[in-house]
């Protein structure tokens, strides 16, 4: 199911697959993953909820 939608260079295998949650990116990265996610929610939440 969700092979269609990766991304092009992991299914030809230029690309390594990161791994749930980028953890085999390093610790840092995946951190800085959940922190950027949890930024954009309370941005587009905040809007969401001005704009309605």
């Amino acid at each position: 199911m969700l092979a269609p939608s990766t991304h092009r260079g992991i299914r030809d295998g230029v690309v390594e697959a990161p791994g749930y949650f980028a953890l085999k990116l390093g610790g840092m990265t995946a951190m800085g993953a959940l922190l950027v996610h949890l930024l954009y929610g309370l941005i587009v939440g905040g809007l969401y909820k001005s704009f309605s």
